[in-house]
């Protein structure tokens, strides 16, 4: 009897889950992500940051596996390694994991949005020969209900189009 109390108090079986990840790789120096601009009244990222976004981008795409869970949370480390002790502090560099969101334009991104991140482990080594960030994303088996309105239902974003007043 205390064997199977024993069994009772450990509650029922939990399936085995796969836990997934995927590493990529971005060459060169390590880019900081910069304070947003505004021109005209309209807040835009600065061209250096939004470039390498882009980038950070085209380096994790390959290494997506097909059956990644889109709807999970996840673990983020990054290793940024620089040539010298002269660089930007490590919080905005952390930033630029933006490049895994998705975005107006179509991009699918890693991910429905940075909020299903939960947690972020950052290191900053030093070697001349070898700049760049590593980034290794690991899908918890976790699933996120938080989000809003998936991707697949999101309409892409219209030009406001003024209406001209006609005299008659």
């Amino acid at each position: 009897m205390s064997a199977n109390h024993s069994q009772q108090a450990q509650g029922p079986a939990r399936p085995q889950t796969l836990v997934m990840q995927f590493t990529f790789r971005v060459p060169g120096p390590p880019v900081a992500k910069a304070r947003p601009r505004i021109c005209r009244g309209r807040a835009f990222t600065p061209i250096k940051t939004a470039q390498y976004e882009q980038l950070v981008w085209e380096a994790a795409e390959p290494h997506i596996p097909a059956d990644w869970p889109y709807d999970a949370e996840y673990d983020v480390q990054m290793v940024f390694t620089f040539k010298n002790r002269l660089h930007g502090d490590i919080d905005n560099h952390i930033k630029t994991i933006d490049g895994l969101n998705p975005n107006r334009h179509g991009r699918k991104g890693a991910w429905f949005d940075d909020k299903q991140v939960r947690s972020i482990a950052a290191h900053r080594t030093y070697d001349p020969a070898n700049e760049g960030m590593e980034v290794t994303v690991t899908a918890l088996p976790t699933k996120v209900v938080y989000f809003p309105k998936r991707l697949a239902e999101r309409k892409p974003r219209r030009k406001a189009v003024r209406k001209r007043k006609t005299s008659k």
